[in-house]
């Protein structure tokens, strides 16, 4: 199927979970293309009116768009062709995983970008044809997005970079909630600049305020940034979205598509942007068997509260439909399974762990043995100089270096001055571990 998009207004109604991609592996002119790609599929899926993706066929289709205008729609000016066609043809080997802040509380998973991509030659016309196919997981979250934002394709293709382009996304996003919390480690992913920057205040500098800058420049927003320290480490970053007055909805008006929910929870006595705020973090569907549990409750005469803490509870909790032995019996074995998932993924990272820890205790006993007397000496003399005068005795009482227990010090004080990392938190940040289970629960976990 031949679709070429309209390059005067271009809007994407793309899934959430799309939006929170991990695109560390994506360019800025990759990132412009897959939008594209996005939008040929829903708008063939719109004129079609397919309503279901259970057909085998539907997963094998194909689409077709002109290269130049596929070009002109990104905003691509480069006359190198070939430099476009590898860009191209490179998302076949494109790998990243979605629905990164779990807005979308259905799905989650890690797949190829594409299905193929196909470059055709037409010898007749002269003209250059991209074919490619999607993951039945994209055309699924395509035709049938649970949460979604509306993205102007038209604004994407003047941002400066990817950078800009997934903060621009996560904006349309969010704000009509007005903020949206970040793990420091999960946006960086989002936005696309993974493990580049090791220190906080390089991707501050590098990623972050530019981006902002350039959206608030280019688009409907004013973007403000909070960083969110746990102890002395930068944990957190809190985006603030702010429409600039006269709003601006980028040359399209968005439908209210949950009317009927957001007046049904307001004789719940909850707000509009209240209402909002759940269906965007919980999902329309979840909101809608929330509604009708609570309504049972009510004619039931169940309440013990007010309408609308039942129906927070009940949102919370997931308990549409169920019965108060059902709820008992989910809650257990949602328990079990966590516990299990923890153990799981404690034990993987135990095993990597002392692999590690045991390569750098020998890396660090090979290089005190190679280290000339001289320096040797003076590391000693650092050592017992970074002791308090509690562990100074104790280091006399133990017969200085010839003790075991006075070495083991002396070689984590040396792997320290060398960058040798031996604690668990340090392996945490150099591994980008971002697990289920948090840097102070594997500090405090004896390994």
């Amino acid at each position: 199927m031949n679709k070429k998009a309209d390059t005067r207004e271009i809007v994407l109604k793309k899934d959430s979970a799309l939006i929170s991609i991990n695109s560390c592996s994506l360019t800025t002119m990759q990132r412009k293309i897959i939008n594209t790609f996005f939008y040929i599929v829903k708008d063939y899926f719109d004129n079609s009116k397919v309503d279901e993706l259970s057909k085998k066929d539907h997963y094998n289709l194909t689409f077709t768009t002109d290269l130049m205008h596929l070009c002109k729609v990104c905003g691509i000016k480069k006359n190198d062709k070939s430099y476009i066609k590898k860009s191209i043809e490179d998302l076949q080997s494109k790998v990243v995983e979605y629905n990164l802040t779990g807005k979308n509380k259905q799905t989650w998973g890690v797949f190829p970008i594409v299905a193929g991509v196909e470059i055709v030659y037409q010898v007749d016309t002269g003209d250059i044809r991209v074919e490619f196919g999607l993951p039945f997981q994209i055309l699924r979250v395509i035709l049938n997005p649970e949460t979604y934002a509306y993205i102007d394709l038209s604004i994407v293709k003047g941002l400066n970079n990817k950078y800009s382009i997934a903060l621009y996304e996560i904006a349309r996003d969010y704000f009509k909630i007005n903020s949206k919390q970040f793990a420091v480690m999960d946006l960086k992913k989002i936005l696309g600049a993974g493990n580049k920057y090791k220190y906080f205040s390089m991707f501050e500098k590098r990623v972050l305020i530019p981006a902002i800058d350039d959206v608030n420049a280019k688009t409907e927003f004013n973007i403000e940034h909070e960083v969110i320290k746990q102890g002395r480490k930068k944990e957190f970053i809190r985006l603030h979205f702010k429409t600039k007055k006269p709003l601006l909805e980028t040359k399209y008006s968005e439908k209210e598509e949950n009317d009927d929910e957001i007046k049904k929870l307001k004789t719940y006595n909850i707000g509009k942007n209240i209402a909002r705020k759940r269906i965007n973090e919980y999902g329309l569907e979840a909101v809608r068997n929330a509604i009708d549990y609570t309504d049972l409750q009510i004619k039931n005469d169940n309440i013990l509260t007010t309408p609308a803490q039942c129906f927070n509870f009940a949102l919370k909790e997931e308990l549409a439909g169920k019965t108060q032995y059902e709820i008992d019996k989910d809650q257990k074995e949602k328990e079990k399974n966590e516990v299990k998932k923890v153990e799981s993924i404690y034990d993987v990272f135990k095993s990597k762990y002392e692999d590690h820890k045991r390569q750098a205790k020998n890396e660090i006993k090979k290089l005190i043995n190679e280290t000339s007397e001289e320096e040797r000496a003076s590391l000693e003399s650092d050592y017992v100089s970074s002791l308090n005068e509690y562990d100074k005795k104790a280091f006399d009482k133990r017969n200085g270096f010839e003790h075991e227990s006075n070495m083991a010090g002396f070689r984590n004080f040396v792997g320290k001055k060398k960058e040798i990392i031996l604690s668990t938190v340090d392996y945490c940040e150099k591994i980008g571990w971002t697990g289920r289970l948090s840097k102070t629960d594997l500090q405090m976990v004896e390994l």
